[in-house]
Order: C-alpha cells, then structure tokens, then sequence
C-alpha cells in the first residue's frame, strides 16, 4: 500500500493502518463458532418441535379448508431440510420480526429473491406468496447439498422503517 502513494497523508494513513491492525486481537477470530440465533422457545418444546408446530399452524392458516397433498408433502420435505442443516431458529427469528413489522403498520414486501420459493416461509408469514403454483423452487433458497445460510431479505418503506 505504501507504494501506491508517496505523498505524506498517504504514508501517515497507511502508518495510522498498520498501527490499528497491529492492535486487533485475533485470537479466535478465525475459529469457527455457532452464530446462528436463538429464539426464545416456550416451555415444553424444543426449538425443532416448535418450529415444526409454528409452521403446521401457519399451514393451518394459510390454508383454512384443508392443506393440499402437495403443500403438505413440500412442508414436511422442507422442516426436514431445514432441522436437518440446523436452521429452525433463523427461520424463527426471521418469522418474528417480519410478523413485528406487520403489526407496527410497516409495510413488508410479499417475498424477495429465492425465499420466495420455500413453502416454509410461506406458512410462517415470512412470505406472502405460495410458490407452488409460481413454480418457484425451494433448493434456490436452501439447498441441502450446499453449505451456505439460507438468507431472507425483506423490503420495507421507509417511513416505517424508522419507527
């Protein structure tokens, strides 16, 4: 970096940068930790068994005259997947503060990007799209030959965004 630029602020920028890296502790840093978060979980259920209760009673709700064969094969495909990589609590947590927001007479986005295409969300009010008969694809969000953390964007205005 210091080639870059031989003018004086440049060198003292890059001194001043050094001297910070040179203080960053990185002990652990790179060490691999559970970031994922936690949900507070009513008494006498696990998160999975909550989760999975959270998503049938959204299933329930989002269809009233009786879920369909093919939703509710999909739901079971999905709560596998998503228990089985370790992502109930997200799901939880993502579900939460959209639901939040509804109440708070903020404006969320029906669904964005490859979330869209899980019935899971659907269910838990993360989305408002059943993406069944859209075609959309689960494994675009979360796929479980993949590594990577499924990743829920919403879209608020922004007026309600700063309340």
């Amino acid at each position: 970096m210091y080639a870059i630029d031989s003018s004086d602020a440049w060198q003292e920028g890059c001194a001043n940068t050094r001297l910070i890296a040179e203080m960053v502790d990185t002990t652990g840093m790179f060490e691999k930790r559970d970031l994922m978060p936690k949900f507070d979980i009513p008494e006498g259920y696990t998160e999975v068994s909550w989760f999975r209760e959270e998503t049938l009673r959204g299933m329930h709700r989002r269809f009233p005259d009786g879920i369909p064969d093919d939703r509710m094969k999909q739901v079971e495909y999905e709560m596998d997947t998503i228990i089985s990589m370790g992502f109930p609590g997200y799901f939880l947590v993502v579900a939460d503060f959209i639901m939040w927001a509804k109440k708070q007479g903020i404006a969320v986005g029906p669904g964005r990007g490859s979330a869209a295409g899980s019935i899971v969300a659907y269910a838990l009010g993360i989305t408002d799209l059943d993406p069944i008969p859209h075609g959309l694809i689960f494994e675009r969000f979360l796929n479980p030959s993949a590594s990577p953390c499924p990743m829920s964007t919403s879209t608020s205005t922004s007026a309600g965004a700063s309340r």
